[in-house]
């Protein structure tokens, strides 16, 4: 039985795997397990590395994209490497924000704040 709808994320590939996991042959298992374990792991690894580090054959891995509903391994791929995009994105957003223009972390100005605060109630 094949999935009949495209995951739109890694996330919701994932989502797909577990609904799926009972169902699974032993290879698919460990892949499931492994992407489980380290979803963003095949954003940069073929086919053929992954099925090596598993023991697996390179045609499971591909096929095992498909039985998640993505296009073969090369679209579990794309998923993974746009939901690494999104990660660095987010961290780098998080990183802008909480920068004060003084070059200085938000917490670190704020226990700045707090010190001068507590200076001055001191006084």
């Amino acid at each position: 039985m094949t999935v009949s709808r495209v995951p739109e994320s890694i996330e919701r590939a994932l989502d797909a795997m577990r609904a799926r996991y009972p169902e699974m042959s032993a290879s698919q298992r460990l892949l499931a397990d492994f992407m489980f374990e380290r979803p963003y792991q095949i954003a940069f690894a073929s086919a053929a590395e992954i099925g090596e580090r598993l023991g697996i054959s390179p045609a499971t891995v591909v096929r095992f994209g498909d039985f998640v509903g993505s296009s073969g391994y090369a679209g579990l791929q794309k998923l993974a490497r746009e939901g690494l995009a999104r990660q660095v994105s987010e961290v780098k957003q998080f990183r802008n924000s909480s920068t004060w223009p003084n070059g200085e972390s938000a917490p670190h100005n704020n226990f700045r704040a707090d010190i001068e605060s507590i200076e001055r109630t001191a006084r």
